[in-house]
């Protein structure tokens, strides 16, 4: 704020040629243009934008014109009871107010469905409540058009029957848009300009000097249904002065907005002005990072000639880790194990009651009458069964439960199946007397069959005499 009233003081002080540039968005329009802009030429740009004037604002004008005029000449031209009674109101410009000629179009700049304007101001006024009580009498108003023959004189608005009939043929329009362009010319060397305005949306031109804006379109709950609301994004001008400006005071927006704000569009205007950008569009070789990304998510592992990848639970010292990794090095295989977390006393603690005993009351299941260890309700698990006369085991893994694998194992040998392990057991080492049988749980393997098959055949392989004996 503190740099546009220190532009606004030099432009009020400092002026040559009577260069109008009022506001922080007016003077935005003109740097970048090797020709000086007066209240005629700032008339003319938005008489050709469609933009009807409509009046000047006669109690600002009183208050622009007590700076230079004593309280009987203000009495004289009938602006006496428009004198500001505090210093801070003094000198003041009076607005240019004014209304779009087709009043159907959408509004360009359009926050929410309830607002039907937007107002364009950003002249630095005193915040005293004098100021905001004058404010606030002609403040978002669009006066009337001037009577035919209406002139400024000598600080005065007069009307003569030679004017009046000469503005008989004249648009009101133009009458009024010389009127401003007299007072402009004649009083100010400020100005202040306050417009509603639509988009051209014909042929996709902005009013003022091809002014760009993003709209995006969302969708949010207003009386309890879903409404549609045209939020802007951004805006810039397309000149020279658009870009660092106008970038840098939206530097601060979240990467969503800035995708859609920097499209291909945006960028080519900056290499023509020669700016650039103050961040890398999220365009930028989108397809290639994307590609980049999903490559380095499947072969990280790659990284020292690796060709696969094995993951096994935590154990205590790395046990299992490590005799994986000395049969892997003798098979001259390059697989990288990889440990994961085990139950940590967080995970432990988020149960309920965790330290309450579980046990499986069911007669079928083989693990719990055997007193077995291990869940027997685990899915992906591997297994080992124990012959308690003469201690031999039999390894195996499965993808359904362990009590689901049990029964069958039961059901096989009370049925006396040929093809059953623990009846074929029985019948050649114990001649056809059934032992007794323990069932344990080793490993759960939630998902990952391979690692649970490469466990299996380095436990048949150490401990392997049981499978093939049986």
């Amino acid at each position: 704020m503190a740099g546009i009233k220190k532009a606004n003081d030099e432009l009020r002080y400092n002026v040559d040629n009577e260069v109008i540039v009022g506001s922080a968005d007016v003077k935005a329009l003109y740097p970048s243009l090797d020709v000086d802009f007066t209240v005629d030429k700032v008339c003319e740009v938005f008489y050709g934008s469609e933009v009807r004037v409509e009046g000047v604002n006669v109690e600002e004008l009183g208050l622009y014109l007590s700076v230079s005029l004593k309280e009987g000449d203000l009495m004289e031209a009938g602006i006496a009871q428009y004198y500001p009674s505090r210093r801070s109101n003094r000198g003041r410009p009076p607005s240019i107010t004014g209304s779009v000629l087709e009043e159907k179009k959408e509004k360009r700049f359009v926050m929410e469905t309830s607002v039907g304007t937007t107002r364009r101001s950003c002249y630095p006024y005193d915040a005293d409540r004098s100021t905001e009580e004058s404010l606030r009498r002609g403040w978002r108003v669009i006066v009337g058009a001037v009577e035919p023959g209406a002139k400024i004189a000598g600080g005065m608005l007069t009307i003569d029957e030679e004017s009046k009939a000469q503005d008989s043929h004249r648009n009101k329009d133009e009458m009024c848009m010389e009127l401003s362009k007299e007072v402009g010319n004649r009083i100010h060397n400020s100005i202040q300009i306050e417009v509603d305005y639509l988009s051209r949306h014909e042929d996709n031109l902005m009013p003022i000097l091809d002014l760009k804006v993003w709209i995006d379109m969302k969708i949010v709950i207003m009386n309890e249904k879903d409404c549609t609301v045209n939020v802007v994004f951004h805006e810039f001008y397309a000149k020279e002065v658009s870009s660092k400006m106008v970038l840098s005071s939206r530097s601060a927006l979240p990467m969503k907005v800035k995708r859609t704000v920097l499209t291909k569009e945006m960028i080519q205007e900056l290499d023509q002005t020669g700016v650039k950008p103050m961040y890398r569009p999220k365009e930028w070789r989108q397809n290639e990072r994307r590609k980049e990304k999903e490559e380095k998510r499947r072969s990280w592992y790659r990284k020292g000639n690796y060709s696969s990848v094995i993951f096994v639970p935590a154990t205590p010292e790395s046990s299992l880790k490590r005799s994986l990794n000395e049969d892997v090095k003798k098979s001259g295989l390059r697989i990288r194990i990889v440990e994961t977390s085990g139950m940590g006393v967080k995970r432990v603690l988020q149960r309920s009651d965790p330290f309450k005993k579980r046990k499986c009351e069911r007669e079928c299941c083989f693990v719990c009458r055997t007193g077995g260890r291990g869940p027997c309700d685990s899915c992906g698990v591997t297994y080992e069964i124990k012959c308690q006369t003469c201690e031999q085991k039999y390894v195996g893994e499965t993808a359904r439960s362990a009590f689901t694998r049990g029964k069958e194992l039961l059901d096989g040998m009370d049925k006396a199946v040929s093809q059953s392990v623990l009846r074929r057991h029985a019948n050649d080492c114990h001649n056809g007397v059934i032992p007794d049988y323990v069932v344990n749980v080793t490993g759960v393997y939630h998902g990952d069959a391979m690692l649970r098959q490469i466990t299996e055949s380095i436990k048949i392989r150490r401990e392997g005499s049981i499978n093939t004996v049986l």
